[in-house]
């Protein structure tokens, strides 16, 4: 159980704020294995195990047999299991987030790769506190990898290098020509994520107006956020954009189904409410297109 500001051990914390930086937090924003936690009464250190779903006492609030008051699981302290480490206790694994400081790369290849073969496991390891934000920027940076591994190189050789070789690269057009380019990489990134926060919007609308959910919007950002690491399969030659493209979405649909306890038709309908619309919309323009041409063309 660790601070979802700076990653500081919370076991054995009475107060109710992280004691490093002083976030608040409650043990009952956080997911355990099953009898792999012990909660401790404040008052008389009375141990009770984690036994439900979750991990969490059932009930979370009664009356402890130990010194005869009335307790709470939020106002307890949370001990792992004798002889446990804390990975053990969790129920999913999340890379990202338990990252050490200055290690990137291999947290990054590691939530691709559960992004991409073990999506369930991923959300799971997603604590119920974390920021959207932080899904977020991880997704903006997933889709800035791919622009600058897939759309960079037909940029470079299509515009950039006929430049310099025909007119020798002045300071001033070179100038203008990175910062055009600075540009584009902007738009680009920025069209992607407002797509992607629409999608997430929609997602857990269709969600909502179909029944209930374990979680509320940010679970479902959370999953179509961090489901965009599968889609750095598109940086693969020929045919990886189109494998891309669709693992995103089936990873999401995974997380979805695992964090928000429903079925797996519900989960497709809602995640795809989106992509089948954009489809559709982009089938539905390309036959206008095709049929102005005909005409057009027709003597």
């Amino acid at each position: 159980m660790r601070c979802t500001a700076c990653d500081h051990l919370l076991w054995r914390t009475i107060a109710r704020q992280c004691p490093e930086c002083g976030e608040p937090f409650k043990p009952s924003n956080y997911d355990f294995v099953p009898n792999s936690v012990v909660f401790r009464c404040p008052r008389c250190e009375q141990s009770y195990y984690g036994t439900a779903e979750r991990g969490h006492l059932e009930p979370s609030e009664f009356t402890c047999v130990g010194c005869g008051h009335d307790v709470s699981m939020d106002d307890m302290s949370v001990h792992p299991v004798e002889g446990l480490q804390d990975t053990a206790t969790r129920p999913g694994e999340m890379p990202w987030l338990e990252r050490q400081p200055g290690s990137i790369v291999r947290p990054w290849l590691r939530t691709v790769f559960l992004s991409m073969f073990h999506p369930g496991r991923l959300i799971r390891g997603v604590p119920e506190a974390t920021s959207a934000w932080r899904s977020f920027l991880f997704c903006a940076a997933c889709n800035l990898i791919i622009f600058l591994a897939v759309l960079a190189p037909f940029i470079l050789f299509a515009f950039v290098l006929p430049f310099f070789l025909s007119r020798g690269g002045a300071l001033g057009q070179s100038v203008s020509i990175v910062s055009g380019f600075g540009i584009m990489t902007l738009v680009y990134l920025g069209s992607v994520m407002f797509l992607v926060v629409v999608w997430a919007l929609v997602t857990h609308g269709a969600l909502r107006l179909t029944g209930p959910t374990r979680g509320g919007l940010r679970r479902t950002m959370h999953a179509v956020f961090y489901g965009a690491a599968a889609s750095v399969l598109t940086v693969v030659p020929c045919c990886g954009w189109y494998l891309g493209q669709f693992w995103w979405p089936v990873s999401v649909i995974i997380m979805v189904k695992e964090d928000q306890r429903i079925g797996a038709f519900r989960a497709i309908l809602s995640v795809l409410a989106v992509p089948l619309l954009v489809t559709a919309a982009t089938v539905g323009l390309y036959v206008w297109w095709i049929s102005w041409v005909l005409v057009q063309a027709s003597p």
